[in-house]
């Protein structure tokens, strides 16, 4: 990998957003330039359409004016053993530069909260994600977002939509990866984890060099939207009265 200096620094303001359909090419261009062979080549119309959906997402330095991050959701099939599953979430790419802050969890972890109020499925229906053996950055993310791995997976030409081929070892005909499936009930406790970021942290950390930089995520999900959720969750004993 390159070495790129850091895009992140110390009092900058990173802002989450929701992808207008006329920015759906500046999304497409950023993850098809930095891709390093571990994601989905998804075709142009797979991000015009989520994006039509609200379903495509970018993050900004609002110090810089340049994105850093991406997002998409996709509607998704039952999976091979007939559990329902109602989206996939994938894209997550985060510039080189931005890594380290912990921006992609945080960026999961709303998108997921998004989701969750303005699905237009059942809410009982499961997310799901595939990571590519080796590629062990958007576990962590995964993982702290609630998400389980639910195995080995080999995803071959055709059963997605998008280009798999590059990413066809030698020899084989098929993309091995792993599996991660997020169950409903999750979202309490991401809900209740994005609650305490908004009170107890607000920014994101990275390091020593990097620094600070605020994060506002609140054109997905806002503020007051948490703390009516949190004290619904409370009222009904789903989470410590006070914490």
């Amino acid at each position: 990998m390159l070495h790129r200096p850091p895009v992140v620094h110390d009092g900058d303001r990173i802002t989450f957003r929701i992808t207008k359909p006329s920015e759906y090419r500046i999304v497409a261009a950023f993850i098809d330039a930095l891709n390093e062979g571990t994601l989905f080549d998804r075709p142009a119309r797979v991000f015009r359409e989520a994006a039509e959906a609200k379903q495509l997402f970018h993050v900004i330095n609002g110090s810089t004016d340049n994105l850093i991050g991406t997002a998409i959701v996709q509607e998704a099939p039952p999976d091979p053993e007939g559990h329902r599953a109602s989206a996939e979430v994938g894209g997550m790419m985060v510039h080189p530069g931005a890594r380290h802050f912990g921006i992609a969890t945080l960026l999961l972890q709303v998108v997921m909260i998004h989701e969750l109020r303005h699905r237009r499925h059942d809410r009982g229906e499961a997310f799901i994600a595939h990571v590519i053996d080796g590629n062990e950055a958007p576990v962590h993310a995964l993982r702290s977002a609630g998400f389980a791995c639910t195995g080995p997976v080999v995803v071959h030409p055709g059963e997605v939509d998008a280009d798999v081929s590059h990413m066809i070892p030698a020899g084989a005909t098929g993309v091995p990866m792993h599996g991660y499936r997020l169950e409903p009930e999750a979202f309490d406790h991401l809900i209740h984890g994005l609650w305490r970021f908004v009170h107890e942290e607000r920014c994101v950390v990275g390091d020593d060099v990097h620094g600070r930089a605020e994060v506002d995520f609140s054109e997905l999900v806002h503020r007051d939207w948490l703390e009516r959720e949190v004290a619904h969750l409370r009222a009904r004993g789903r989470l410590p009265p006070h914490d």
